[in-house]
């Protein structure tokens, strides 16, 4: 009996070891280091079908994956990349498989990036001389003018990429918003704005407050979350939105934030698309100034309308604002001379998460000014005219009708 009790008694603790044995090595496994690679195609293919495929192609070699981990609530039916999370260890393996795929153009990594928080400055303090220097945009552009005319941003498509947008101006400009898309990894948060920067952007454009009220507030809204509440994001979200943009068939991008980062051929490669589908990409300089070579991406690329900010009374160009010469091209001896247009930018006045009328300063308060101003022009015209506009024409009438700086 007591050899049957100790035999018993070894056989279970064998089995304990191996079990614990076996856990560190389900433990050891999961915590491979992971890579996030985006597998880009020549043209537009059937997203479920490409899933499928590539799932099956990997498993059957022996590599874990998981396709489009995180990011968007919205899934187009077809699109030109995919998103695939790998152990670091399989990258080289699953790159040498994946590119005898149909259609198969080049891989590059996603990764998370901080986005320059610089491009707002809503830390700013307000000195008492400064309350005369407010910016209330309904006088300062004579808004009521064009308004009473019908002129109010109808039929215009806007999207905005930025921080989410809040409840409160959910609720009180439904009749303005088409979409409300978060591409983040903030998947609880529905398109919320955590960060208030969204919600103070847009309202430039658009808001019901008419003790703020927007440029246009006729203008139709596409608001996408690209942005964490610490101001966060990664590439693939971003070509997620602009592939959106293109089949919702917008006509304007209002980017307000910024980053020094020009590297990403993906994400210039995108832009460029997405002009070329006839949607105007209006970018924040950045508040990097007085120096020259700090024009933000992607207002530094040459499709992209960039805006700077000029100081409180409009006397000069804000010293926070950004200027050129253009990252992209200075290290080799060239660079273009950006911002292509300035406009207000300092104790500019719109609302805040709770609805309230706020101020915030930067070049990225600029960006939906310029914006807003554009919805109007947009909706003044008859659609055969409409129909000639282009971002290269949009770009030369803001500029050869601008008073010179």
């Amino acid at each position: 009996m007591l050899h049957w009790i100790a035999t018993s008694y070894f056989f279970f603790l064998a089995i304990l070891i191996s079990s614990q044995f076996l856990l560190i090595l389900t433990t050891n496994s999961s915590l491979e280091p992971k890579i996030d690679l985006l597998v880009h195609f020549t043209r537009y293919l059937a997203r479920t079908h490409l899933k499928e495929t590539i799932t099956t192609i990997l498993e059957n070699n022996n590599i874990h994956n998981e396709i489009n981990p995180i990011g968007g609530i919205y899934e187009a039916k077809y699109t030109d990349f995919i998103k695939i999370r790998l152990d670091e260890k399989d990258q080289s393996v699953a790159k040498q498989i994946l590119k005898e795929l149909p259609d198969f153009k080049a891989f590059s990594l996603d990764r998370k990036v901080k986005w320059e928080p610089k491009n707002d400055v809503t830390n700013e303090r307000m000195m008492p001389y400064d309350y005369k220097f407010l910016t209330n945009l309904t006088e300062e552009l004579n808004l009521p003018h064009y308004w009473n005319q019908g002129i109010k941003g109808q039929g215009v498509k806007i999207a905005i990429f930025d921080t989410g947008i809040s409840d409160v101006y959910k609720k009180s400009n439904q009749k303005n918003i088409k979409k409300v898309n978060n591409w983040s990894d903030e998947q609880y948060a529905n398109g919320m704005d955590f960060n208030g920067h969204g919600t103070f952007v847009t309202s430039i454009i658009t808001n019901s407050n008419k003790e703020c009220p927007g440029i246009a507030p006729d203008a139709e809204l596409f608001i996408f979350k690209v942005f964490t509440k610490n101001e966060e994001t990664s590439y693939s979200w971003f070509l997620e939105a602009f592939n959106f943009c293109i089949v919702e068939k917008v006509d304007l991008i209002s980017f307000s934030m910024g980053s020094t980062n020009f590297i990403e051929k993906a994400f210039v490669e995108k832009i460029k698309e997405v002009v070329e589908n006839d949607i105007t990409i209006i970018a924040a300089a950045g508040n990097d100034g007085p120096f020259f070579g700090t024009i933000n991406h992607p207002a530094d690329l040459n499709e992209v309308l960039a805006v700077g900010g000029i100081d409180a009374g409009g006397f000069m160009i804000a010293g926070y604002s950004s200027r050129g010469m253009t990252n992209s091209e200075l290290a080799n001896g060239m660079g273009r001379v950006k911002p292509d247009i300035v406009t207000s930018s300092k104790f500019i006045i719109s609302a805040n998460t709770d609805g309230e009328c706020d101020t915030k300063s930067g070049t990225s308060v600029a960006v939906p000014i310029i914006t807003g101003s554009l919805a109007l022009i947009l909706s003044s015209l008859e659609p055969s005219e409409r129909a000639k506009i282009n971002p290269a024409s949009i770009r030369q009438g803001l500029i050869e009708t601008a008073k010179k700086a």
